[in-house]
Order: C-alpha cells, then structure tokens, then sequence
C-alpha cells in the first residue's frame, strides 16, 4: 500500500510540474490607431511598376508577318523587326 502511495504521489508531481514550468504569464498592450483611407486622386504619383511590361508588336509587309518588341513602360521599341 505504501510503494502504490508513493508511487501516484510521484506521478501526480510529475504530470503537474511541467504545467507549471512551461506556463507563463505574458501581458501584451493593445493600442488602436486610425487609419485614414487614402484618396485615388494620385494613384499614378504613388504606384508605379515593378518591372517594364514588354510585348510583342506585329505587323504585314507584302504578305509577311514580322514582330517586334516594344517597352510599354519606357514607350521605346526593343531591338529590330524579325521575320516570323
């Protein structure tokens, strides 16, 4: 009866002290803060693009289809026209 006493008070200790070890109190602050919607008057003045947007240009001499790349963002044309 005793070593049955012993070991239960052993295994209560043992389930109970790591929930004590591991269990903290953290305070944490909350704070609200406005925020004020912004005006879509000058999105062009604060979004600009990440990269240049490049695509293909097309067009027909006598019958041939040639293609050219153009540079939207910069508004330049990108190398010579190829035959396709």
């Amino acid at each position: 009866m005793k070593k049955v006493f012993i070991l239960v008070s052993l295994l209560g200790i043992a389930l109970i002290q790591p929930i004590h070890i591991f269990a903290e109190t953290t305070h944490a602050s909350v704070s609200e803060t406005e925020v004020k919607p912004q005006s879509n008057d000058n999105i062009e003045d604060q979004v600009g693009p990440q990269k240049d947007i490049i695509r293909w240009k097309f067009k027909t001499i006598k019958g041939h289809i040639y293609k050219r790349q153009y540079n939207y963002s910069k508004g330049k044309w990108i190398g010579s026209w190829k035959a396709i």
